[in-house]
């Protein structure tokens, strides 16, 4: 079974800290483990246009979710996301 972990809170809260700890404490428990943080390059949630109309924001980022969600694979592996829901600097 696929394990989806979102590290959230406010600038300066210590979200990078805890989702490298988690991240390094699943692998070192023996799972295969990708970590994704809130200022990766291409991460798979973040909106890469601006939206101000709350509810089209909503339902992109829904679909982005979905979408990433869908190509996971079916595995014990363990996903880690920084900043996923409050962070992005589109909304």
């Amino acid at each position: 079974m696929l394990h989806l972990i979102i590290v959230e809170g406010i600038p300066g809260s210590g979200k990078s800290t805890t989702a490298r700890f988690i991240s390094l404490q699943t692998e070192r428990n023996g799972m295969k483990t990708k970590l994704f943080h809130e200022s990766a390059f291409q991460h798979p949630i973040f909106l890469d246009c601006e939206i101000t109309d709350p509810t089209d924001w909503r339902n992109i980022y829904l679909a982005n979710l979905d979408r990433f969600l869908d190509a996971l694979p079916e595995d014990n592996s363990v996903i880690v996301m920084e900043s996923v829901l409050f962070q992005n600097p589109n909304h």
